[in-house]
């Protein structure tokens, strides 16, 4: 029987799947390509690191960062946890730490993931479409 309500293999799953992020920041959800090259998560060779705060008694916040040591572009991922329900979010972000233009940043996918299950629901926002006028 389906239910919307949250159980404790629920939260099980989703701590499960966060730790795979905090053991390898390179398994985070996110794809995205540098000058062609095609990278998921933030890869061991972007040095990358992890800071935990608690935000209150329900929400932590991570945040992992790296930067590429060949184009200078610096990722780092939001992702906030929380510990009363079974979700997850994130932001992730690209800032070119180099005093030229960066390569080419292309097919950023802030999603880049398999999950299983059987009653599955991802709820997203639409972003920002980088308009004058923010519509």
């Amino acid at each position: 029987m389906i239910t919307n309500k949250t159980t404790l293999n629920d939260m099980k799953l989703l701590r499960e799947w966060m730790n795979s992020f905090h053991n390898d920041p390179a398994s985070l959800p996110i794809r995205y390509t540098i000058g062609g090259i095609e990278y998921r998560g933030i890869p061991t060779l972007f040095n990358s690191k992890m800071y935990r705060k608690i935000m209150d008694a329900n929400i932590v916040e991570y945040v992992y960062e790296g930067t590429d040591p060949h184009s200078g572009i610096k990722v780092k991922v939001e992702l906030y946890e929380y510990k009363d329900f079974p979700v997850v979010e994130w932001t992730a972000y690209f800032t070119n730490t180099k005093e030229k233009d960066s390569e080419i940043l292309s097919e950023i996918f802030a999603v880049s993931t398999h999950f299983t299950g059987s009653d599955i629901k991802l709820h997203h926002g639409n972003g920002d479409f980088y308009s004058e006028d923010g519509l």
